[in-house]
């Protein structure tokens, strides 16, 4: 599971530094970490499982207290928007996957594993930060 993991970090740090948003917004109207967070989103009961004993009860259970808060309000104040809330949802929960992912990634990595991961991340984000320099 460290495999996966693994490479969804850094898969999302690459579709995040490397690929052109426009383009892929114009084709599908999703930015390319979306398509990452359904992955992360279909794998997220397996990491939650093998984390929620490590991170603190309270975080969890706000959490989840801010997703149905969030998908309550949501239909209530605008049940004609349902489809577009339901968006936001998915963007959200995406994000909440993605933390389970890194969180997972770094408790469990080893310190000999963790310089040339991170050295795979900053390659991966160099382009980005030349281009913002």
């Amino acid at each position: 599971m460290l495999v996966l993991s693994k490479f969804i970090v850094i898969l999302t740090f690459f579709t995040i530094f490397c690929i052109p948003k426009a383009l892929i917004v114009s084709l599908t109207g999703l930015r390319p970490e979306d398509f990452i967070g359904l992955i992360a989103i279909l794998s997220l009961p397996i990491f939650f499982v093998n984390t929620y004993r490590n991170i603190s009860s309270k975080l969890n259970i706000s959490i989840i207290v801010y997703f149905l808060y969030l998908f309550i309000i949501s239909s209530i104040r605008t049940p004609q928007h349902i489809p577009s809330s339901s968006v936001l949802l998915f963007k959200e929960i995406s994000y909440v996957s993605c933390f389970f992912f890194f969180y997972y990634t770094f408790y469990k990595i080893n310190l000999k594993e963790i310089k040339p991961f991170l050295k795979k991340i900053i390659f991966l984000s160099t382009p980005a930060i030349i281009y913002g320099l």
